[in-house]
């Protein structure tokens, strides 16, 4: 558990750090208050049955010169009146705790998912070529409400600790055998318990971690392939991978389950054993005035004792079970420092390029091969031409433009700006450029919302991109025109509009080079034919490279590389 607690500290910001300071501060005065009126009950039986406490007392006070004697009645609708106020105080501190520990604990969840994301929208092109989505997307919505249980867990166990240990001195106050009979044996009993469970939890809760990444992957293929499988019949299949899958999710959760709650009928029944063992022990041979007042003490320190060990071993499990969610954050937070960057992914430098684009001598392989896709090759692109990229599958057309993009950093080689190098740390450059890939990213949201893609709204600009990407049309047919909402990942426009609006986002953005990776590839010849039109007209304001396979689209280059 210290471990963990390691992990879970070194995510934790400034902030979150001071407000667990607080929240300590808190607990301290919530459980002095509980103890407080905890101990107030053992004289308040004392003095209801039996004179000689009272006797006791004002003979006591007379040491101080006090003369004044307490009469029974006084005494106990004194300590009636401090039970109440003191339950009253923890009452108040209770209510606003759990406020405060909501807000705390919601708080965070949504800073930390909210520093995840910020996070993986600055690491580089190669995190995503390392790392499975799946994985990722876990992450946010697994990994990050374990790590807040993980710390609810920590923060409520601390609370018990704290109320097992006022509660436990007032008890050696007052008969300290049975208080170190007690003891020893609901901690043996609790240490045991999480000694045998606690290796098994971990284990359980790592499988389960590892099942929902396989969930999340077995949807993410059934909508991107939801028509083939509905073309093809093969749903037996998707629907026996995912049976066997959640199959083994609920069987880790089972597991956990049971043993999260197999500590309470446990202790409830130590609990009962552990009274009756005592009276049977220690209190045969007491008058019944000063046996009544123990059993009432110790039997309303059960009623707290036994819970708190209950939850203790629960909360305990809960912990190891977000262990695996812990160690993986604990790696992605610690992986590169947020500020560092966003600092790197600022907008640098100049965001132009007035005469050549050069590459000199590159040479890339991928991560974890000795293969290099590209050995020593050179290019140069002139302002305004348009290129076309083609070749066989698998040649590096792709890694190509990735590096020219600045997604992918050479291994050997250097690009030439206008003649100056280009930093392939300093990501200005990606401010020239504007890409289009061979399947247009669309939100389920209106045109316009597609177009500007988190932009500033420029009318004047927004009427050019539409006009040029051939869109306009298109746009006056609609009864909403721009503001038409097109369905999730454009399902309510044609795979042509699709590409027409990928365009006019591009276009939109007013970058001087326009990269198009086999935009065309799914497309009709008609559909084709006019892309190429619009790409023509574009190229006589813009720089594009184009990568295609299409003879019309390598006619109408005025440049060729082949690979």
């Amino acid at each position: 558990m210290l471990e963990g607690l390691k992990k879970i500290i070194q995510i934790l910001n400034y902030k979150d750090k001071l407000q667990i300071s607080f929240f300590s501060i808190l607990l301290f005065l919530s459980t002095l208050l509980e103890g407080l009126s905890l101990g107030a009950v053992y004289p308040l039986i004392k003095f209801s049955i039996s004179t000689e406490g009272l006797k006791s007392f004002n003979n006591y006070l007379d040491n101080f010169n006090i003369s004044y004697n307490f009469e029974q009645i006084e005494i106990i609708q004194f300590l009636s009146l401090f039970i109440l106020i003191s339950f009253f105080l923890r009452f108040l501190f209770s209510i606003y705790f759990i406020y405060w520990k909501s807000n705390f604990l919601h708080n965070l969840g949504t800073d930390l998912n909210n520093r995840l994301y910020k996070k993986l929208v600055h690491e580089d092109y190669n995190f995503f070529k390392k790392n499975n989505s799946s994985i990722l997307i876990r992450s946010f919505f697994y990994d990050v409400t374990f790590l807040v249980k993980a710390i609810n867990s920590s923060l409520r166990i601390l609370l018990e600790c704290l109320a097992l240990i006022i509660i436990l001195t007032l008890l050696m106050i007052i008969s300290p055998k049975i208080t170190i009979f007690t003891s020893l044996l609901f901690f043996t009993i609790f240490f045991l318990f999480n000694l045998i469970v606690s290796k098994k939890i971990k284990a359980w809760a790592d499988g389960k971690q590892n099942l929902t990444s396989a969930l999340i992957k077995t949807l993410q293929e059934t909508f991107g392939k939801i028509k083939n499988i509905l073309i093809e019949q093969n749903q037996n299949f998707f629907e026996n991978r995912y049976d066997d899958r959640i199959k083994k999710f609920n069987f880790f959760s089972k597991k956990l389950m049971f043993f999260q709650e197999l500590p309470r009928p446990i202790l409830e029944f130590i609990t009962v054993f552990i009274i009756c063992s005592s009276i049977l022990i220690f209190n045969f041979s007491r008058e019944i005035e000063n046996f009544l007042p123990l059993l009432a003490i110790f039997g309303v320190a059960a009623m707290r004792i036994m819970p708190a060990f209950s939850r203790m071993s629960s909360l305990k499990q809960i912990f190891d079970s977000s262990i695996p969610s812990i160690k993986s954050l604990n790696k992605f937070y610690l992986s590169n420092d947020l500020s560092k960057l966003i600092v790197s992914n600022k907008k640098i430098g100049s965001k132009t390029f007035n005469n050549t684009i050069e590459l000199k001598d590159i040479s890339y392989k991928h991560i974890n091969s000795n293969k290099y896709v590209h050995k020593n090759f050179n290019l140069r692109i002139n302002k305004l031409d348009f290129i076309c990229i083609y070749g066989k599958s698998g040649v590096g057309k792709t890694t190509l433009i990735d590096i020219i993009s600045g997604l992918l950093k050479p291994n050997e080689g250097q690009i030439y700006i206008d003649g100056n190098k280009c930093d392939f740390d300093n990501p200005y450059w990606k401010q020239v450029i504007s890409y289009i890939p061979q399947t247009t990213y669309l939100l389920n949201d209106s045109i316009k919302n597609n177009i500007i893609f988190g932009e500033d709204y420029d009318t004047e600009k927004f009427k050019k991109a539409i006009k040029d990407s051939q869109l306009l049309s298109f746009i006056d047919s609609l009864p909403n025109k721009e503001d038409t909402v097109i369905g999730e990942d454009g399902s309510l426009i044609s795979v042509g509009e699709k590409q027409r609006i990928g365009i006019a986002r591009a276009l939109y953005l007013e970058r001087q080079l326009l990269i198009c990776d086999e935009i065309t590839s799914a497309l009709d010849i008609k559909t084709t034919e006019n892309i190429i039109d619009c790409l023509k007209a574009i190229s006589k304001e813009k720089t594009i490279i184009f990568i295609s396979h299409n003879q019309e689209v390598i006619s109408a280059a005025t440049k060729k590389v082949s690979l």
